[in-house]
């Protein structure tokens, strides 16, 4: 875990003992130009990889080099990205409160203004190479390389926050959801040296798309909900576009035999996916007394597992 100490440093918290102690491994001392940021930070993000260390000579018995991490942090108008050096020497500190000082390297520094109001969301994609941002306004979302100078917005986000973005299991694909000229789009994306050029941009064929999500299972499959006023609607599409229709859902379900758990006048007002030893369940909520589950059992089936009623 990993804590603000305003003006000065970050610290990096153990919980392996969470039940009965915790402890500062590291204390991360960003540099003078960066401190009176920190007491302003209103986003932090870790890398969701660490880079391992390539030279084997670094690693010592006294200071074995875990690997390098990055963080984002952002106080709404500015974005840095630090680089640091994770070891295992925090591990045997004398000082369990203090911990170790590490320096942190700045490898990008952004100061984007407010012309476009707060930043509402930064997060990595790609990785760690890249950082997608997101404004109040909802004019733009700008995707922003962290090891060269490079930056692409992509224009009318339809939300200003984590609604209008999504990113796979593996990391490899996000996408974003827009909205122009009345129709709803979405973007996705994969690595490449011309992050635009390579989008697959489509209509998903909704009149009010309210989020979308990644499938947990690895697949590169993306399932993209209507809003609950145009009744019960998910749309299912693999990363290049294509729509799976024969995975779609829709009021009534696709099992006509059974009895119908669907209100036709109520959709879905929350979803989500996840994957527990080894299978895969698409949870879906329709309003305050109903949900679903439904199992994915290839890219070719999707059957309703449960569905139950609240009595309250």
């Amino acid at each position: 875990m990993a804590v603000i100490v305003p003006y000065l440093e970050i610290h990096i918290i153990s919980l392996a003992k969470v039940y009965t102690s915790s402890r500062v491994i590291q204390r991360i001392t960003v540099p003078e130009s960066v401190r009176p940021f920190l007491s302003n930070v209103l986003i932090l993000k870790w890398s969701p990889e660490a880079m391992l260390p390539h030279d084997s000579d670094a690693n010592t018995a006294s200071n074995l080099i875990l690997g390098t991490t990055w963080l984002l942090l952002s106080d709404g108008n500015r974005v840095v990205a630090l680089s640091i050096e994770l070891n295992e020497s925090g591990l045997a500190a004398d000082d369990i409160h203090r911990g170790n000082e590490v320096p942190a390297d700045i490898l990008a520094d952004f100061e984007l203004g407010s012309q476009y109001g707060k930043i509402t969301l930064v997060d990595f994609v790609f990785s760690h190479r890249h950082a997608l941002i997101l404004f109040e306004t909802g004019s733009h979302a700008s995707v922003i390389s962290l090891t060269k100078f490079q930056r692409d917005d992509v224009l009318n986000t339809k939300f200003p926050d984590s609604k209008s973005f999504a990113q796979s299991q593996s990391g490899r694909y996000f996408s974003l959801l827009t909205r122009s000229n009345g129709q709803d789009y979405v973007s996705i994306f994969a690595p490449s040296d011309d992050t635009l050029d390579q989008a697959v941009t489509f209509n998903p064929k909704t009149l009010d798309a309210q989020g979308m999500r990644w499938s947990p299972s690895g697949q590169p499959l993306l399932v993209v909900w209507d809003s609950a006023t145009y009744g019960v609607k998910l749309s299912f599409f693999t990363a290049l576009g294509h729509h799976l229709r024969h995975l779609d859902l829709a009021s009534p379900p696709i099992d006509l035999q059974a009895a119908s758990p669907f209100d036709d006048n109520l959709g879905v007002t929350k979803l989500d996916w996840l994957q527990r030893r080894g299978r895969t369940f698409l949870a879906v909520a329709c309003g305050q007394t109903r949900a679903l589950i439904y199992e994915q059992q290839s890219q070719a089936t999707v059957s309703r597992e449960v569905s139950f009623r609240s009595s309250c």
